[in-house]
């Protein structure tokens, strides 16, 4: 396995004035796998603002099509290895629980 770090592509951005943008590390097999988790990690509930779209969690990689993703993700794998270990289950490494 692989360890993935996610950081906002642009932490100014307004998308991410909902959630915290520190890089996320995440034990996975692929990019796809650790958006998931590092989005799944963060969800957060917003009550309904009349008028104004649902936020949709950056973490995840959305995008509409022909914008570049929101965050990067990078194979730190070899640069952690003294942190984290390769082996082990799929999981975020680096977040507590419902910090988004």
């Amino acid at each position: 396995m692989k360890i993935w770090q996610l950081t906002p592509a642009d932490p100014n951005d307004p998308m991410w004035k909902d959630w915290k943008p520190d890089p996320i590390l995440v034990r996975a097999n692929t990019i796809t796998e650790a958006r998931r988790l590092a989005a799944l990690r963060t969800t957060k509930m917003f009550p309904s603002r009349p008028g104004q779209p649902l936020p949709i969690n950056p973490w995840a990689g959305h995008r509409k099509i022909g914008d570049p993703s929101p965050t990067i993700c990078e194979d730190v794998t070899k640069r952690v290895q003294n942190e984290y270990s390769a082996n082990g289950p799929v999981e975020v490494l680096n977040r507590a629980e419902g910090d988004g």
